[in-house]
């Protein structure tokens, strides 16, 4: 699976109840199963219930999400730093098997989680971006190395890094106004990523004279103006208070 995310440039979705009722039937540890997967590619996660038939747990998506599923969430959930989302299944047939009471009790549930492992509520991700824009120069040891091997793909090396970070590729261009260099925009969730992301660039040799910059939207601009508004009054210059 690692292989096909990577090569097909795409993400994974994770179906923990589909995992967990192979580790029961074939005895092996879900949990060691999980940190042998590329959890920087899981997208989505799965949840569901199932039940046990013919001595087998049989992954039925029939009712509420047995408690070892949820343990492995709350192990998984917080080693994938680009989730996008959890998914409760139910089939269509057992809707009308399980209360109202129940199926929101599930999604509360798996909101709960989501929450506490510091993900938002509703598509605040989506809507408000944490951009940045880094230009650097390329150093004598980089430099040298794409003379050695013109086809070495920097930016594909940026891309690992911010997976790692969380944070995805927005565009990359060369630039050359220092001398060979790069410039490059991306978005990143945990701010705090974009000057460690510096550092590791910079301390691997790769990049110097590296300037970070947080690049607003417009629709940021506009709430940073409505707060601006809000505080004003607060403000005295000294000497004229």
């Amino acid at each position: 699976m690692a292989a096909i995310t990577e090569h097909g440039h795409c993400g994974q979705l994770l179906d923990l109840p589909n995992l967990y009722c192979n580790a029961v039937n074939h005895g092996f540890d879900a949990f060691a199963a999980i940190d042998r997967i590329a959890l920087g590619k899981v997208i989505e996660i799965h949840v569901a219930g199932g039940r046990r038939e013919d001595g087998y747990w049989m992954d039925t998506h029939d009712g509420c999400v047995p408690t070892p599923v949820w343990e492995l969430l709350e192990y998984t959930l917080p080693r994938c730093p680009n989730i996008a989302g959890i998914v409760f299944e139910l089939l269509n047939y057992y809707t009308t098997k399980m209360t109202v009471d129940a199926i929101a009790g599930e999604l509360t549930r798996a909101g709960e989680i989501w929450r506490r492992n510091g993900h938002p509520s509703g598509s605040a991700r989506e809507t408000m971006p944490m951009l940045f824009c880094l230009t650097a120069d390329y150093t004598p040891q980089a430099l040298n190395a794409m003379r050695e091997n013109p086809n070495t793909d920097r930016r594909a090396a940026l891309e690992e890094l911010l997976t790692a970070a969380g944070g995805k590729l927005i565009a990359m261009y060369g630039r050359a106004t220092n001398g060979p260099g790069a410039m490059v925009i991306f978005d990143v969730p945990d701010p705090a990523m974009a000057p460690a992301m510096c550092g590791v660039a910079v301390s691997a040799g790769s990049v110097q004279n590296v300037e970070l910059t947080r690049l607003f939207t417009m629709e940021e601009i506009a709430g940073i103006r409505q707060k601006a508004r809000q505080i004003y009054s607060a403000y005295k210059p000294p000497g004229q208070r």
